[in-house]
């Protein structure tokens, strides 16, 4: 796993939304000035993203208090999320919410 620092974002643990990493990246070699309009979340725990982009805050908003008090989330890496035996009611809750928000 890889920390960066000085990314453009919100903590909302176990979740964070930032600009894509790849942008802050291109900013830091000057391939780039500044940000495009895009926002991500990644699980802080583990590290993975979340499969969710959107430049509508709100809308990411409204997926992360759907899904950011699941036990799940709570797990601090990849294997003990999906050992759990609440890991497919998560998978469940973050499909539906992300079809409902077209995130």
């Amino acid at each position: 796993m890889k920390t960066i620092k000085g990314i453009v974002g919100v903590n909302d643990y176990p979740l964070a939304i930032h600009r894509p990493i790849t942008e802050f990246e291109d900013i830091q070699q000057d391939f780039r000035t500044r940000y495009g309009g895009d926002w991500v979340i990644t699980h802080i725990p583990t590290g993975k993203g979340m499969g969710v982009k959107s430049s509508d805050w709100g809308l990411l908003m409204q997926y992360v208090n759907a899904v950011k008090d699941h036990p799940v989330l709570l797990m601090i890496t990849d294997k003990t999320m999906t050992d759990h035996p609440m890991y497919r009611e998560l998978v469940t809750i973050h499909s539906e919410s992300k079809k409902k928000w077209r995130l």
